[in-house]
């Protein structure tokens, strides 16, 4: 592999740690279970993602064998990494909205049964 192609191969390797680091953090502070879980697998991919390229930048494995692997590899990586995420916001979206309207309901309700608990308390002092 030519200079560029090792650079490139152990950046991935960097970016990859990085992920690693972030959805390992986010597995630790996260408070839902599902949402941990989520982290956990994509820190799990993500360092073995840094392995395959440390393994490919230090000439471990040769390119011709990686990328097939790889290949097979990734088909985990685009639901986990691109497709879920989009997902996941939007469920997340849809139970805040759920949960804020529930809020405005109950408030509103509150509410009102100030107002008629004043109205009552004004009536009878008439």
């Amino acid at each position: 592999m030519g200079v560029t192609d090792l650079s490139i191969a152990w950046l991935n390797a960097l970016m990859a740690l990085m992920a690693c680091s972030a959805h390992t953090w986010a597995a630790v502070v996260v408070p839902l279970r599902r949402e941990r879980l989520y982290h956990e697998v994509v820190a799990l991919l993500s360092f073995g993602y840094a392995l395959a390229y440390g393994f490919l930048a230090s000439g471990v494995i040769p390119p011709i064998d990686w990328s097939p692997f790889m290949r097979g590899v990734s088909l985990l990586a685009w639901p986990l990494v691109w497709v879920v995420p989009a997902i996941r916001e939007v469920v997340v979206w849809r139970e805040h909205r759920k949960a804020t309207e529930f809020i405005l309901a109950e408030a509103r309700r509150v509410v009102s049964a100030a107002e008629v608990t004043a109205a009552v308390a004004r009536a009878s002092q008439r």
